[in-house]
């Protein structure tokens, strides 16, 4: 049986980071599948976003009902009592998850801006799967779509196997993009390689200029980012853009 693991200095293996507004389901699936394949433990973090709590603690401030689309009051208090609910959510789902796949599991709440505080507390983890934010169903309908940033690390070729498993339903579109660092020819042999056993793919490569471009004027949405932790910055910028899942290897 699985058991639970004590947080040390850092935690290693598979980082799975959810926050308020991230998609839990599919994030955890792909967080459990990462583990299993690396045949390492998983380590759950929820983020309190301070964003959100800076934003509730303003006078006036108010959400919207999904349910009546009526406007409500939200406080500092009410976000708290929010965060908490969601985090025991997601531990339970993921003690439940880790317990019926054997897998090690430990879990920690941090407070910080989301995504940076992901990167943060994962330095140690071989990877770390970010939460992608709900989806609206006309999104889901659509091929999936999956941005690489390239790079000659054999972590990247592992976590793109297990996102084109979960995607095996769907026609995929696998987007190659150029890395400052260059990747060997290597790469691209096992990038085809892999490809040939997935139906409905096909890969795109575009360079960092293409890239920019397609950032900046919102025209290229996707599914899920793989890129190695020194791409911070690009990461940080296309997980803003897309509200995508992603995963980050050391």
């Amino acid at each position: 049986m699985a058991t639970k693991i004590e947080l040390e200095a850092g935690v290693s293996g598979v980082v799975v980071s959810i926050n308020l507004e991230s998609y839990l389901a599919s994030t955890l699936e792909l967080a459990i599948a990462l583990a299993i394949a690396s045949r390492c433990g998983l380590h759950g973090l929820f983020v309190e976003d301070v964003d959100l709590l800076s934003a509730a603690s303003l006078p006036f401030t108010r959400e919207v009902s999904l349910l009546s689309a009526q406007p409500q009051a939200l406080d500092y208090q009410q976000m708290l009592t929010s965060f908490n609910a969601r985090s025991r959510l997601f531990r339970r789902s993921l003690v439940h998850q880790a317990e019926q796949s054997s897998l090690l599991w430990s879990y920690h709440t941090a407070r910080g801006r989301k995504h940076h505080t992901a990167l943060e507390h994962s330095t140690g983890a071989e990877y770390l799967v970010i939460g992608e934010s709900e989806k609206s169903p006309a999104r889901k309908l659509r091929s999936r779509r999956i941005m690489v940033i390239k790079n000659n690390n054999h972590r990247l070729w592992q976590a793109l196997d297990v996102v084109l498993n979960e995607f095996r339903d769907n026609p995929v579109e696998v987007i190659m993009v150029s890395s400052a660092q260059q990747a060997e020819a290597e790469v691209e042999r096992q990038v085809v390689e892999k490809l040939s056993s997935h139906p409905h793919s096909r890969m795109v490569e575009i360079d960092r200029a293409e890239l920019e471009i397609a950032l900046t004027t919102q025209a290229l949405i996707i599914d899920c980012l793989i890129s190695c932790r020194h791409e911070a910055q690009i990461i940080e910028q296309i997980i803003r853009h897309n509200k995508c899942s992603a995963i980050v290897v050391a």
